[in-house]
């Protein structure tokens, strides 16, 4: 067998918001920090043990391998003795909800996948994928056939799959699987029939459907034979994806949750074209983007928050050759961030900006940008999110926006796209409820990066505060592109239901690119009017403009509002994500994070 690739694991857990105490005790020990802060009052400069001894008192800490760097540029070789005190607390923390071994905090990955060169009829392994087309509607018979390749492995085991075919009445309708055992008979354990239907196939769905038939076993090998048609890149996207399952928060009161199946270790690849190596390793790389935004965005408030957001932006970044750069309240007040930082000031917890930089290794052509909206929870502030409906309980996926963004900066830092420069922004916080200095109330008039005012009418429509200052960040790095992803509205959710996401675009040909990508990734967009003429619902009295409009319409002046934050010789997309971001019962193979959000500026 050939060299295998596989979902590259590139997600650390975050501990829960309470360590980022922990974290904030040594990030802050620098020459502009006075103090330390959250519970941590030594004096900045002090010698490293003391650090270990302030951070022994801390209420929950941590050692996962997140917080390392930031250990060690302060502490040096004291690295393993802060480590060993905080990994105290952090066990201490979990123990509430079950003991999760640190070298469970990171993504499974996933199998390997490699051609190889044995025949289906000479394979030895686990199981036998083999995809199969139906028939015509018009056909007598609708049982599919088995293919010519399969005839020799057919006579060595009596006929068994054939006459399986028949009397299962398998038609191979796209999506469908049947699953024939083998044991001791030829040489896979079992045959695993994936049906592709009559039409074109759906590489990627027959991929999924083939990783669920196969989800079952614990460990070994998968064959997947070749199908004329079938896209192996999409193919492999599918099975990755559809193989993947979050379990990282079941407890103790998980029965059997060490012994539950984890899938198989590796793929071969039997039949593929020569090249396929190149599919395989770009699947890889996307699926792993994926899968990490779908961690990041299943994972709750208490550990994915502003802080450990940003750690976990910047670890990956480390990890895969990305420039990271991370803003904290202060250094956003000199650059004039008011619409961002009146929405983080009623959390104690604060805000970042995170900017994570692509630059490819010669010159870059082309500077896009890509912004996603961060807001870890969302209480709707004073206009709370209250009463049936208002799914305050799925808040923790506000942040869905941000984590497609950092999927996809973690997927185009394995893939090195040649002659175009990637800045991935995200301002995140929380949105809550407080008497603290600041806090937002409605009414407000707040001031954003370039000197707009916007009177707040609405704090529950907070996500398009946070995007203004980020887009206007995001610009003054050069970019001619940018699109921004957000689970803003639920006027959109409206108008296109939970499976299209809306865009809206002031360049034809961006939003055209847009559409050819989705259509070849399976997912649903569908552009959106910009029309003009609603934004006198947006005029204000007192300032610039108001943060919120009338009832109709919404997800169109939602838009119209980011649009003044967008220079005009930059093409820009907003696309609202607040539909498809999650699913009740998502599909295997999809390319979106799992999320859901109902109403509101999400």
């Amino acid at each position: 067998m050939r060299d295998s690739l596989s979902p590259q694991a590139i997600f650390v857990a975050p501990p829960s918001s309470e360590s980022a105490y922990a974290l904030q005790c040594a990030c802050c020990l620098s020459a502009d920090t006075e103090r330390l802060q959250h519970g941590c009052q030594a004096e900045q400069r002090v010698p490293a043990q003391r650090v270990v001894e302030k951070c022994r008192r801390l209420p929950t800490c941590f050692g996962l391998c997140s917080v390392a760097p930031f250990f060690t540029a302060i502490v040096g070789e004291d690295l393993k003795t802060v480590q060993s005190a905080s990994m105290t607390g952090w066990q201490r923390h979990i123990a509430d909800w079950g003991d999760i071994p640190t070298d469970q905090a990171v993504i499974q990955a996933g199998p390997s996948a490699a051609l190889s060169d044995a025949s289906v009829a000479d394979w030895k392994g686990d199981a036998l994928v083999v995809f199969l087309k139906a028939k015509e509607d018009d056909a007598e018979v609708k049982t599919a056939d088995l293919p010519a390749d399969f005839e020799d492995l057919d006579g060595s085991v009596g006929g068994a799959l054939s006459a399986f075919l028949a009397a299962e009445e398998f038609e191979a309708k796209p999506g469908t699987a049947a699953t024939l055992p083998l044991f001791g008979k030829a040489g896979p354990s079992r045959v695993v029939f994936v049906g592709l239907g009559a039409a074109e196939a759906d590489a990627r769905a027959a991929g999924a459907a083939a990783a669920g038939a196969v989800k079952g076993l614990k460990g070994g090998s998968v064959g997947v034979a070749f199908s004329e048609g079938l896209d192996p890149q999409a193919l492999a996207e599918g099975f990755f994806l559809g193989l993947h399952a979050d379990k990282r928060f079941q407890g103790a009161k998980t029965p059997d949750k060490d012994k539950a199946p984890k899938g198989p270790d590796s793929l071969e690849m039997l039949g593929f074209p020569d090249g396929s190596d190149e599919a395989f390793t770009k699947a890889a790389a996307i699926a792993s983007g994926v899968i990490f935004a779908r961690e990041l965005v299943n994972a709750p408030a208490n550990i994915v928050d502003p802080l450990n957001l940003a750690n976990t932006a910047a670890e990956m970044a480390g990890r895969l050759g990305l420039k990271a750069e991370v803003l904290d309240e202060k250094e956003c007040e000199k650059l004039g961030m008011g619409s961002f930082l009146a929405v983080s000031k009623a959390s104690n917890l604060g805000a970042r900006l995170i900017h994570l930089t692509y630059s490819p290794g010669g010159t870059a052509k082309r500077k896009i940008g890509i912004v996603g909206k961060g807001l870890t929870f969302d209480s709707g502030g004073y206009n709370l999110k209250a009463g049936g409906g208002s799914m305050i309980e799925m808040m923790k996926f506000d942040m869905g926006g941000s984590a497609s963004t950092l999927g996809a900066a973690a997927a185009v830092a394995q893939l090195k796209p040649k002659d175009v420069e990637v800045h991935f922004v995200i301002a995140t916080c929380e949105n809550m409820v407080s008497g603290n200095p600041g806090a937002l109330h409605p009414g407000d008039i707040i001031t954003a990066m370039d000197g707009t005012t916007i009177e707040v009418n609405n704090t529950d429509a907070e996500g398009r505060l946070t995007l203004a200052d980020a887009l206007l960040f995001c610009q003054e790095k050069g970019v001619t592109e940018v699109v921004d992803i957000a689970t803003l509205t639920g006027a959109c959710m409206v108008a296109l239901g939970q499976g299209i996401t809306g865009m809206w675009s002031n360049s034809d040909d961006l939003a055209q690119r847009i559409d050819s990508a989705a259509k070849q990734t399976g997912e649903k967009v569908w552009r959106m009017p910009l029309e003009d003429d609603y934004f006198e619902g947006l005029k204000s009295d007192f300032a610039d403009m108001k943060n919120t409009g009338p009832r109709f319409g919404g997800a169109i002046t939602a838009a119209l509002f980011l649009q003044k934050f967008v220079q005009k010789e930059v093409s820009w997309a907003h696309l609202d994500i607040a539909g498809p971001t999650w699913s009740d019962k998502p599909k295997a193979g999809d390319l979106k994070a799992n999320q859901e959000f109902r109403k509101g500026d999400r």
